[in-house]
Formats: C-alpha cells, sequence, structure tokens
C-alpha cells in the first residue's frame, strides 16, 4: 500500500465528519489534507486505544522520533505518514513548532485529567484542534492574516461540541473530565457528581438535583461554543472564505450537532451518541459548498466595479 492510499484510507475508516468537509476539494489539496489529518488520527488512536500509558507513551516516543525526519534531509521516516508529510512540510514551510504542539496536547490526554479554569481548557484546545487549523490554513491559502484567527476560532467551537458531545464517553471509557473545575464549583457539581450523573447511581431526589445543575452546566458551555461560531464567521475575510471553504463546511456540520444537542440537553445522557445522519452531513457540504461559492462571486464583483 502506498503512503497516499494509507493516509486516505484512515480518513474513510474514521467515520468522522471531517470527510464531508474534504469531499471539494481538489485531487492535490486533498491528498495533503488527508495526509495532516491522518497525522492526527495515528497519535490520537495511540492516546485513546492503547490502555496501558507505558505504551502509548512509548508508541508516542517513536513516533516523534519518526516524525523529526521529516525535518531532516539527510533521513527518512519510516511511517507511511510521515513518509506522505514530508514533501507536504517542505511545500508549504510548515513550522514544526505547531507539530509539536499537537503532539504535546495529545501528551496531555495521557497526563491530564482534569482542567483548573476554562483558559486551561482553551490551551488544550489550541494544542489538539487550534494547530491543526493553522496547518489548514498555509495548506489551503490565505491573503489576510486574520483568516489564522479564524482557524483557531473555529477550532475553539469544533473542540467544544466534541466535549460537550462526548462528556459520557470521555469519563466512562477514557477517565477524562474536561469540563474544568471552576465551571463545575459554580453549578455546585464534582467529578464524583458527574460520574454519579452518567453512570445512574444517585437517588432520585439527588439524581434531579444534580442532573439540572449539569444542564444548566452544558448550556453554558454551549453558549461558550456558540461565541467562537459567531467569532470565526465574523472573522473570515470575502477573498479567503473560497480558499477555506473545507473548514468553514466542518463548521455548519458541528452547528448542525450543536444544534441537536442544545434542543435536548437530555441526549447527553442517553447510552448512544449523538451524531448527524452522514445523508445530512453530506447535504450541509452541498448546501454550504453552494453558498461560499455565491458569496465568492459576489465579492469578486464588488472588486471589478
Amino acid at each position: 500500500m502506498t503512503p497516499e492510499k494509507y493516509c486516505e484510507d484512515k480518513v474513510k475508516q474514521s467515520g468522522s465528519s471531517f470527510y464531508y468537509s474534504f469531499l471539494f476539494l481538489d485531487e492535490v489539496k486533498k491528498r495533503e489534507i488527508f495526509a495532516i489529518y491522518a497525522f492526527c488520527r495515528e497519535i490520537d488512536d495511540i492516546v485513546d486505544n492503547i490502555q496501558d500509558p507505558t505504551v502509548s507513551q512509548t508508541k508516542l516516543s517513536w513516533w516523534a522520533n519518526d516524525f523529526n525526519k521529516c525535518y531532516n534531509n539527510k533521513l527518512s521516516p519510516e511511517h507511511p505518514v510521515n513518509i506522505e508529510l514530508k514533501p507536504i512540510i517542505k511545500k508549504y514551510n510548515l513550522d514544526k513548532k505547531i507539530f509539536e504542539d499537537l503532539l504535546y496536547g495529545m501528551q496531555m490526554d495521557l497526563n491530564k485529567t482534569q482542567y483548573s479554569t476554562v483558559d486551561d481548557l482553551l490551551k488544550y484546545c489550541y494544542c489538539v484542534a487550534g494547530t491543526v487549523g493553522i496547518l489548514c490554513v498555509n495548506i489551503f491559502g490565505y491573503s489576510n492574516q486574520k483568516t489564522f484567527e479564524y482557524a483557531e476560532n473555529l477550532a475553539n467551537f469544533l473542540q467544544l461540541v466534541n466535549i460537550i458531545r462526548d462528556l459520557q464517553e470521555d469519563i466512562n471509557k477514557y477517565k477524562r473530565i474536561y469540563i474544568p473545575n471552576n465551571l463545575l464549583n459554580k453549578h455546585n457539581l464534582s467529578h464524583q457528581d458527574l460520574q454519579s450523573i452518567i453512570n445512574k447511581d444517585q437517588s432520585s431526589k439527588s439524581s434531579n438535583k444534580l442532573n439540572n445543575n449539569l444542564l444548566d452546566l452544558i448550556s453554558e458551555l454551549i453558549e461558550l461554543a456558540e461565541n467562537y461560531y459567531n467569532n470565526y464567521k465574523k472573522l473570515i475575510s470575502p477573498q479567503d472564505l473560497n480558499n477555506q471553504f473545507s473548514g468553514y463546511i466542518m463548521g455548519e456540520i458541528y452547528k448542525s450537532l450543536l444544534n441537536k444537542i442544545k434542543k435536548n440537553k437530555n441526549l447527553l445522557l442517553k447510552p448512544n451518541k449523538i451524531s448527524i445522519p452522514p445523508i445530512k452531513k453530506l447535504y450541509i457540504a452541498w448546501k454550504t459548498n453552494r453558498y461560499i461559492k455565491k458569496q465568492y462571486n459576489n465579492y469578486l464583483k464588488t472588486c471589478t466595479q
């Protein structure tokens, strides 16, 4: 299997909403973004799918060493993702620090199970999502420096929606609580309360109160996510909107997911993970792409007047 095919399969097998946002890219950009996404998926799988932290740490260290070869002209990486990534890094002169911050964010999932403040959580969001947004801006192309702010706000929005949606899975499967302690305290909740709510092991009287407290907390997180959604839509410049359409599509798919959660927050306490059907994701991607093309054409018309 070629490195290109390996990365493509990694994206398709993930079942992620990101795949739908990549559909309208040309073949060159698609191949490059597939490599970036496959890089993220590989290290995320190491952190999430290996039960023994020592083994995870060993594999992450190997991965970091192999990745370093992407920045050494005398060495060749061994892993197919890094093989695919090396010429892309050179083509766009991608800053190694961005990848290092991304790796550090994944490392945080191994070593850190809670966050003190919202600012602490946002630092994590930057490492695991904002870095990816910056890489994508460089690959898609930009003419306005504010497009990097757009990417970071979009990344915060996407990651916050993930944290809200995956609350139950993160607690039960990965033993992680991303909700900051200051928000928990504000809503009179503890880590133990969260686990009790998720596992439904409280008395009915305390259950109602704790559930209501959690739903109020979720409402606050939704409001924070929506602020970032509104911010990134204001920050994207007309001249860069056409280049950055893939991320914009992703944002609209996630906004649909957030709206579903907002409409019925109790779904977060149900066993099944909240999701958007593939056919709806495809429709949102198609509709958003049409909107972007129309907006960009209108912008071009104003430039020629």
